[in-house]
């Protein structure tokens, strides 16, 4: 029994040790896939030896505390929002790309919550929150690297020690091993309230206060703003709840508070905030310019940079959200589908700002997308969860801390894998503090036992197995989507198909085949191979029309539709009907979409059906008066129907409002 109390806590160090740092690079999404990933695995390996503790001991003990019924409460609506779901797929295993907050991930939480207090101690508590800090602390050196221009990740992908196997600008927004800033930030907040509670005596002093400065050293080369707003509170949280609960020794703790402090101030002074210069800054720029620089940077965050500040963008999303869930009220239109309902209550005023045409997968607040998603039941059942984990974790003053930030850093934007293992083990951590367990005597195995064994090894070895196979899926996938980007169309298929053969129903897989398959059919028919060709689109028929079957509310599985549709069309041009049905379809689930509106206008021109191109493409530059491509059609259908005054106008009004210094546009107009 000895040896599996032991597995119980190598099994969590693995769980916090491996989470915040796993990442692969040849998967369809670099980090939460995988962590999310190692999270089923390392679930099922506890679950395993839970069972095999029962088995042996004959004993099932459960101990039931004040959060049993509100984590009970909470996945019941949970299921009963996936149960009426408009893709139930992905309310059980999250939107693809996203993955945690799906059924399967709370159930996985869940779990880890009632095992952990059931078979961790206070002894092996105090080990597990060195994990958590020796995670973080790798972490944060790594993060730091990259602020410097060396990237870990960049010696796996190229086996150059930079940063030039990013796209994003990694230097001035650090994500380490997190994949984002503010996530990134949400952890290192959450976590460093750890480090305080160490400071006891004055030989791990200076360990310690290291920690905390490295710590936050790495939040402020995040640049997070909601992040660094967070951690404001949690310190203020957790030092206020020290001094008042020493009131009579606020002397003992006042030393460790200004030696903090000052180590913060000094950080601060020298990096800068968001919203603060560095002290180069200080020294070189000019005060005017050390401001606009702060605001730059200031604007640049949370969602991907661009034109429009992100707390407008959000104030947007976040209006959708409201109008999504009243059209939902009860159960939400499904756990984590709000990337396809987002479109039946997306506002109007979304296609004005920079990022008009981005998939907004969440609601980028975690309370507005559990409304939207999972209802009023799911959003009170989430409540209720929260109330009580903050009353549990009342007289813990680094957890309590912890857990508010995560509920500021969620409020901002949306929990991960990482975060949310932590919102469950928290609460988690609190109790098992006072635990003690013992390691009973066992008596010989029976020949029942030696079965019940047998039995949970088989269901386990196959649980493995799949996650395993899950995984591989991916893989394939994410090979098969490089070689459909790098043209080299029969190698994506022979990738994608065995990504179907492990994993038959997600439709993601089918849709890249059938784009696979449709790429191949328009070489083939070029090359006059016409017998090949028409293979390849009755192959590219059948495996979008499974995509469809499998995901028929999946906006993107719709928009994957009509570009098969569309390439199809330039064989047969009876596949502009079906190109256009589909587009009409898809208006349907995303009225103020004007991207659809304006294929549509596209459809119909290329089906000669000028009349109706030009009143989508009105309606689209009506929805949209910056939409440049759209005026840009507009004008040359004006121009092959005669209406040269009306094509003049949306020339002009290109190069008075959009693109003054277009040079194609300036061509066109001086022809008319």
């Amino acid at each position: 029994m000895k040896r599996i109390n032991q597995a119980f806590f190598y099994l969590y160090s693995a769980l916090f040790f491996l989470i915040p740092l796993v990442f692969f690079t040849k998967t369809s999404e670099l980090f939460e896939f995988n962590k999310i990933v190692v999270t089923y695995f390392l679930t099922i390996l506890i679950a395993f030896a839970w069972g095999l503790k029962i088995i042996i001991t004959r004993k099932f003990e459960f101990k039931k505390t004040i959060l049993f019924w509100p984590i009970i409460i909470f996945v019941v609506s949970q299921i009963l929002s996936t149960l009426v779901s408009i893709d139930i797929r992905t309310s059980i295993l999250g939107y693809y790309s996203r993955f945690n907050g799906g059924l399967l991930s709370t159930l996985s939480y869940s779990f880890l919550y009632f095992a952990f207090i059931n078979n961790i101690d206070k002894k092996q508590v105090e080990k597990l929150i060195f994990v958590i800090l020796f995670s973080t602390l790798f972490v944060s050196i790594y993060g730091i690297f990259e602020h410097f221009g060396k990237s870990f990740s960049c010696v796996f992908v190229t086996g150059n020690f930079d940063v030039d196997c990013w796209v994003q600008d990694v230097q001035l927004r650090i994500f380490a091993t997190f994949g984002q800033p503010n996530w990134l930030a949400a952890w290192l907040v959450a976590v460093t309230p750890f480090t305080w509670n160490f400071l006891k005596n004055n030989k791990n002093d200076i360990i310690f206060h290291s920690l905390t400065t490295i710590f936050f050293i790495t939040l402020l080369f995040t640049k997070s703003r909601s992040g660094i707003m967070a951690f404001g509170i949690m310190f203020a949280i957790y030092w206020g709840i020290t001094f008042w609960t020493n009131k009579k020794n606020v002397s003992i703790h006042l030393k460790q508070f200004l030696t903090t402090i000052t180590y913060f101030l000094i950080a601060i002074l020298i990096i800068g905030t968001p919203w603060t210069p560095n002290l180069s800054e200080l020294s070189n720029k000019p005060k005017q310019n050390i401001n606009t620089n702060q605001e730059e940077i200031a604007t640049t965050t949370v969602l991907e940079s661009g034109g429009t500040e992100s707390g407008d963008i959000r104030k947007i999303v976040w209006q959708g959200a409201l109008n999504t869930w009243k059209l939902y009220p009860l159960l939400g239109s499904g756990v984590e589908t709000f990337a396809f309902s987002y479109y039946q209550g997306r506002p109007a005023e979304h296609n004005k700002v920079s990022e008009w045409n981005y998939i907004y997968n969440k609601a980028h607040n975690e309370y507005l997308n559990f409304l939207a998603t999972t209802g009023i039941v799911g959003i009170t059942a989430y409540a209720i969860l929260i109330l009580i984990s903050l009353y549990l974790l009342k007289d813990k003053a680094a957890l309590l801390a912890g857990f508010v930030s995560i509920l500021i850093t969620n409020f901002f934007g949306f929990s991960v894998v990482p975060i949310a293992i932590l919102f469950f083990l928290f609460p988690a951590i609190a109790i098992a503090q006072d635990n003690e367990l013992t390691n009973s005597d066992t008596k010989k195995l029976d020949n029942t036992q030696n079965f019940f064994i047998l039995v949970l090894s088989l269901i386990t070895g196959y649980l493995l197995l799949s996650t395993i196979n899950y995984w591989r899926a991916d893989y394939y996938y994410s090979q098969g989507k490089n070689q459909n980007r790098a043209q080299i169309y029969p190698s994506a298929t022979v990738f994608l198909a065995k990504a179907i053969n492990l994993v038959p129903n997600e439709p993601l897989y089918h849709s890249e085949l059938a784009s696979s398959y449709a790429e191949m059919a328009i070489i083939n028919f070029e090359n006059n191979n016409t017998e090949v060709a028409n293979l390849n689109i009755t192959n590219a028929l059948n495996e979008t029309n499974k995509a469809y079957i499998l995901s028929p509310k999946n906006t993107n599985i719709l928009r994957a539709k009509s570009n098969v549709y569309s390439d199809l069309a330039y064989i047969d041009r009876s596949y502009l009907n079906n190109n256009i049905d589909t587009l009409l379809e898809l208006q349907k689930m995303a009225p103020t979409d004007v991207s659809v509106v304006y294929k549509i206008g596209l459809a119909y021109a290329r089906g000669n059906q000028i009349e109706t191109s030009i009143d989508y493409l009105n309606m689209a530059i009506e929805m949209k008066p910056d939409y440049k491509r759209a005026r840009q059609v507009l004008a040359a259908l004006y121009q092959d129907t005669d209406q040269n005054d009306k094509a003049r106008e949306q020339y002009e009004y290109i190069l008075k409002y959009i693109s003054p210094d277009d040079k194609t546009v300036q061509n066109e107009l001086e022809q008319l």
